[in-house]
């Protein structure tokens, strides 16, 4: 060392004048940091590379990505699905009875329908009268609690049907009224001009009473939405209930077309009972006529609840609220 040399300069000099090279295969390379820039191959892998400039150059491997898998349960926390398949998820709901279990699902629930229907030809008086209408009571929210079970299924992003839900009695007959509730807040205006035309005197014109029905269907799906979905009573404001259509104004108006068909394919609408299937099984004994109504109103309720529930599953991001 030179007199009046810096004991720490030589040592810096020293040590940056050679790079050394982490290879990815383990190897260490050292060259002059004279060559910095240039290429090189490694001669234990052949890997080509570029010289570092001055400071040894480390290998950092590729960073690792954790998924976490969301909770079943918690419909909120998963990802909005691309709106594109809300059309190829709907389609599979009319054919949903192919794939397995599903068939034995629906059979299940239909034979339900048809032990509800056979039931109303019981008695109805004294105390058996009594036993039979809280069977149906129950066979009635055990269907409604189904329903609601396959809208949220359907909204959680699952194929199938559900396999388990409320057996709770008190729960089933709550479930029954909060689904009939949302018939009932839908078919409100139908309903009071029925009463004013029946009760009141009053001329409401046929023409009245089908748009008030058309508006029921159209309204159905976003009070489905909100009670059952969203449980929330609070959305049922108008200014709310009005936002669920426009969140996906095409696929909404295929909701109502669904729940249209779904009700033509029971019965349930005069203006179109002249093409529903259930006017050809009038040639029928009763038996008959309630086993194929039964399957009939199950395929139905299914395909319309699981359109519903596909809805919010798509369009959950743009919707007012969330699932609880």
């Amino acid at each position: 060392m030179n007199p009046g040399e810096n004991p720490r300069s030589r040592e810096v000099t020293s040590s940056f004048s050679e790079v050394v090279y982490n290879c990815p295969c383990g190897a260490r390379i050292r060259f002059s940091a004279s060559v910095a820039g240039r290429k090189a191959r490694c001669r234990t892998c052949s890997h080509v590379f570029t010289v570092p400039a001055v400071h040894a150059a480390r290998f950092e491997p590729p960073p690792v990505v954790i998924e976490i898998e969301p909770d079943e349960d918690d419909l909120a926390f998963r990802p909005p699905a691309p709106e594109n398949r809300f059309w190829s998820d709907l389609a599979y709901s009319f054919v949903f009875f192919v794939f397995e279990g599903n068939l034995i699902t629906l059979l299940g629930i239909a034979f339900t329908h048809f032990l509800l229907t056979c039931s109303s030809w019981l008695p109805g008086f004294g105390l058996l009268g009594c036993f039979f209408l809280m069977a149906e009571l129950i066979l009635a929210g055990w269907l409604c609690a189904f329903y609601l079970a396959t809208a949220l299924h359907a909204a959680a992003g699952e194929d199938g049907l559900p396999d388990s839900w409320s057996s709770d009695r008190l729960e089933l007959v709550w479930m029954l009224f909060q689904f009939v509730g949302t018939v009932l807040v839908a078919m409100l205006p139908w309903i009071v001009l029925r009463c004013l035309r029946s009760y009141g005197g009053w001329a409401i014109p046929d023409n009245a009473l089908t748009a008030a029905g058309i508006a029921a269907i159209v309204i159905w799906p976003a009070v489905v939405l909100t009670l059952a979905i969203g449980r929330s009573l609070g959305g049922l404001w108008p200014h709310i209930v009005l936002r669920i259509p426009l969140a996906g104004p095409i696929a909404y108006a295929a909701i109502c077309l669904t729940v249209t068909a779904a009700l033509v394919l029971t019965g349930d609408l005069d203006f179109f009972y002249a093409v529903s299937p259930i006017r050809f099984l009038a040639g029928l004994n009763p038996w008959a006529q309630s086993a194929i109504g039964a399957v009939l109103t199950a395929y139905a309720a299914i395909v319309s609840m699981r359109a519903i529930g596909l809805y919010y599953h798509h369009y959950k991001h743009r919707l007012p609220f969330e699932a609880e």
